[in-house]
């Protein structure tokens, strides 16, 4: 189980590592792995809100969102799930 683990983990890793190069260092729009599809949901919510005379303030708000959302992402994607097995191989021998 630990080299699925661990091959888990490493495809994981390059999949974020890709998607950082390629919307960050390569610089062409839709590109990325991850970041298209994050990007494209979260437009998609913030149009779904019924905001009335704000919309153009809660859409104005998108951007900025979308760039947290990703910045978490690719900083909380690979730790949390390399670290995940061993976490929970720690909980059940505790128990």
């Amino acid at each position: 189980m630990g080299a699925l683990e661990q091959g888990g983990g490493a495809l994981l890793m390059v999949t974020v590592l890709a998607d950082v190069f390629l919307t960050v260092l390569y610089a062409r729009v839709g590109t990325g792995l991850l970041s298209r599809r994050l990007a494209q949901t979260t437009w998609a919510m913030f149009k779904s809100i019924p905001a009335g005379r704000q919309r153009p303030l809660v859409l104005s708000l998108c951007g900025p969102a979308i760039l947290v959302l990703l910045v978490l992402t690719w900083s909380m994607d690979a730790p949390t799930w390399m670290s995940a097995p061993v976490v929970l191989r720690g909980f059940v021998a505790v128990r």
